[in-house]
């Protein structure tokens, strides 16, 4: 009977949902950008080029966003409820730079041209979506500005962030759809 309890017990850890959001936990996957590789495996994420490989990120969240040559991802770093959020161009990857190093950031996008990486980000204490242009510059909040959290129900005006998968930015707009329906919002 040990044998067999031993034999399902998964090498690592199932898939499923991240504990303090809904997105689910992703452990492969395989992203083209520029004249590099990026890979999501149990080791992490990492980028490949000229036959080398160098680590990003140990545990992501969610999948990285491209653009072009420009990639952002959310990663945990360190503690378990903390995720940060970087960026980097595949043609100077050590000029990587980190976004958002407090609270829990997820559900990343890039603009079509790279110039924008959008977010959600819960710093306020109410999840909404951020933008920060990609070569620097203070975070804007562009939803849900303003608003005081209220224990066991949302406050009025709350716009819900996107429930599942990241944010895109079309046109000049990020876009995303919610439990309660679609939304947009432009950028700064």
């Amino acid at each position: 009977m040990l044998l067999l309890l031993l034999a399902c017990v998964e090498p690592h850890p199932p898939e499923g949902t991240l504990p303090e959001t809904d997105l689910p936990v992703v452990h492969h996957g395989v992203w083209s950008v520029a004249d590099a590789t990026l890979r999501q495996s149990d080791a992490g994420l990492t980028l490949e080029r000229d036959g080398g490989a160098r680590l990003l990120a140990v545990d992501m969240v969610g999948v990285p966003a491209i653009a072009g040559d420009r990639v952002a991802f959310a990663h945990r770093d360190g503690a378990a409820e903390v995720s940060a959020l970087d960026v980097l161009s595949v043609s100077e990857p050590e000029g990587r730079r980190r976004i958002v190093d407090r609270g829990s950031a997820d559900r990343v996008g890039l603009s079509e041209d790279g110039a924008w990486v959008v977010w959600v980000w819960g710093v306020t204490g109410i999840a909404s979506v951020w933008a920060a242009p990609f070569e620097g510059g203070d975070p804007v909040q562009l939803t849900n500005v303003g608003l005081k959290p209220t224990p066991g129900q949302a406050p009025a005006g709350f716009v819900a962030p996107p429930h599942r998968g990241p944010l895109t930015v079309v046109d000049g707009e990020v876009r995303w759809t919610a439990p309660d329906g679609p939304h947009a919002v432009a950028l700064p």
